[in-house]
């Protein structure tokens, strides 16, 4: 909770109100996209009464794999290796950066100090966020691969199922497999086409598209595959009609 929050109550009062709520995986991500859509105003106007220069570090550790040493910062950034070690300075003397030390490479990197704000800042990028990263996170490290594919094939089942008589049971199982898929490279990967094929049998066509946009060029560059809009376009109107 510390991490995910960086210790403001605020915050933590609004997490743990999501997470005593005994609802279905598409329902917490529903009221996670709320509240992230709620703090937008709050993380602008932090954001915004900041100097551009610790904008910029803070945007780029946001949006990054993980923690960054400031040679890597400067790098991304595009801005000179001392004025990144003295923002750093700054922002860490003010609880929004913290230090992640490793003990192998014994270096020190750099991270946001509040989880939540990487996630909202992930929703806000070109892309848009289709998946809570943290969701994603969780099940990866709860799951063995086996148990990762073992699962899939049990909510598509389930949708299988569900699609022929509710389609709100449906969305719940699709969005359930699309995390356990997105938690495992090689299932993302392998099921591409069904997820993209699931979504056009919902009618959701702008689902459809997200998934293509986000994970084609991975898709291409691993299996060679393609995929064009005007099938989505024809999938969709065949499942409305």
């Amino acid at each position: 909770m510390r991490i995910l929050t960086g210790g403001n109550p605020r915050l933590i009062h609004s997490i743990c109100k999501l997470l005593i709520q005994k609802n279905s995986l598409l329902d917490l991500e529903k009221n996670i996209f709320t509240l992230l859509d709620n703090l937008t105003p709050y993380y602008q106007s932090r954001m915004e009464s900041l100097p551009a220069e610790k904008r910029k570090i803070i945007d780029t550790l946001a949006r990054a794999d993980g923690p960054l040493s400031p040679t890597e910062i400067a790098k991304k950034a595009r801005t000179q290796v001392n004025t990144v070690v003295t923002q750093i300075r700054r922002l860490e003397r003010d609880g929004i950066l913290e230090p992640v030390r490793f003990r192998i490479k014994k270096s020190v990197r750099y991270q946001v100090s509040e989880g939540l704000y990487r996630i909202w800042r992930e929703m806000r990028s070109p892309l848009g966020l289709h998946r809570v990263s943290l969701f994603v996170d969780f099940l990866r490290i709860w799951y063995s691969e086996e148990e990762l594919f073992d699962e899939y094939v049990e909510r598509a089942k389930r949708f299988a199922n569900a699609i022929r008589s509710s389609r709100e049971e449906a969305e719940e199982h699709l969005t359930h497999l699309c995390y356990v898929s997105d938690a495992s490279p090689k299932l993302k990967i392998t099921y591409l086409p069904y997820r993209v094929e699931q979504f056009a049998s919902l009618g959701k066509k702008h689902d459809a598209e997200n998934e293509i946009e986000s994970l084609y060029d991975v898709g291409k560059r691993k299996r060679g595959i393609s995929l064009h809009e005007c099938d989505i376009e024809r999938s969709c109107s065949e499942s409305s009609s």
